[in-house]
């Protein structure tokens, strides 16, 4: 799969051969590329996700008919294309989600493959008037329902929504759930911080699970959810607190989990308040612990459009890390499991650093950076 993100244009490929690709007329209408304002305000740079296991695309398609053009000119500078702006105060886009499907086998066998884009029967906003925008969105492990969770124009609220696939145009009733639903729905007197901690588990017939983050607690920390299907329908959401303490879970990096032993791996700053370090915690009911992988004095580095922990769960991660006295090193660490405890320790096992690189002698560093509150 490609996308041309000059002119908002999914290609799909199999076996070398292109199969479909999305069409536009409208030079306002692009698919797969995310609005200007979801990228700035809500840190979403993807527009396009894949099934996990089946042969499934959903896609956003968004439409900036009614965004105002503005052109932006630098001194000394050509003044660059008008771009669409959406002003404070006057009409964002909006934006649909779409499912292709991929039916048939092998190109080169000349086999006939069928590609299927279905729109959704009713627009999210008929269901639910105050839903402004599509924050992040996936499926669950079964790679058929689909999740996503929106927001209202003020992210003052946000709520995470199960989609069957039969919500959208021409599919048959599959999964859980035979309509949209609610597992969770927050609503805050300020704002709401978007976050990509959001992870489906392996539910049943009778359950949807999830890791989930929320800043419901004042710190963002990390919760288990459980909503029980009765009749393929939502009867009861169970949560429980799988983080606590005075820390607060990285909204930005994604999470990792390992199924298996039923543990979550994440970046916090537990040791002080501007320090990142690598975690595990067990979202077990009967246990409730947590550990740091990572030393302290060293922070865990990512970049904003692509804030992931790259982690093995049967082996290690591989990270960067850096401090306030030497560059950022690019770091391996091993996991190392052991009868005495739930959770794994981490052992250093190869790093690279930038060679050539001295700290000036008149840079001290020795003390933690603080934060200081004051009264107003």
């Amino acid at each position: 799969m490609a996308q041309d993100h000059n002119c908002g244009t999914i290609h799909i490929e199999r076996d070398g051969s292109l199969i479909y690709q999305t069409t536009s007329t409208d030079p306002n209408i692009s698919n797969g590329v995310p609005a200007f304002i979801i990228q700035e305000e809500l840190d979403r740079f993807q527009a396009v996700w894949w099934s996990p296991n089946t042969t499934r695309l959903l896609y956003e398609r968004v439409d900036e008919t009614l965004v105002r053009s503005l052109m932006f000119v630098c001194p000394g500078r050509e003044a660059a294309a008008p771009m669409k702006y959406p002003v404070a105060g006057t009409d964002n886009h909006t934006s649909q989600l779409r499912l292709v499907i991929v039916d048939g086998n092998n190109c080169l066998l000349r086999q006939r493959i069928k590609v299927l884009d279905c729109g959704l029967r009713s627009p999210l906003k008929s269901r639910y008037p105050w839903v402004e925008y599509i924050s992040r969105a996936g499926f669950l492990n079964d790679g058929k329902t689909i999740w996503v969770q929106v927001m209202n124009r003020i992210q003052s609220q946000a709520a995470l929504i199960i989609l069957p696939e039969s919500e959208f145009e021409g599919i048959t009733p599959s999964g859980p759930v035979a309509e949209p639903c609610i597992v969770k729905d927050e609503i805050s007197s300020a704002w709401i911080n978007n976050h990509n901690a959001i992870v489906p588990l392996d539910g049943t017939d009778s359950t949807v699970e999830f890791i989930y983050a929320s800043e419901q607690s004042s710190n963002c920390h990390l919760y288990y959810i459980s909503a029980q299907i009765v009749n393929n329908e939502v009867a009861e959401v169970h949560e429980r607190v799988v983080t606590q303490g005075e820390f607060s879970v990285c909204k930005s990096t994604s999470l990792v989990i390992d199924k298996n032993r039923r543990l979550v791996y994440y970046i916090a700053n537990v040791a002080t308040p501007t320090e990142w370090s690598v975690c595990v915690s067990n979202y077990d009911e009967t246990v409730a612990e947590m550990r740091c992988l990572t030393e302290k004095g060293l922070s865990f580095k990512g970049e904003r459009a692509c804030h992931n922990l790259c982690l093995l769960p049967s082996s290690g991660f591989a990270c960067w890390m850096t401090s306030l006295s030497q560059p950022p090193q690019c770091r391996y660490y091993s996991l190392v499991f052991s009868e005495d405890s739930v959770l794994p320790s981490a052992t250093l096992v190869a790093q690279i650093g930038l060679s050539g690189y001295n700290l000036p002698a008149t840079v001290q560093i020795n003390d933690i950076p603080v934060i200081v509150e004051y009264l107003s």
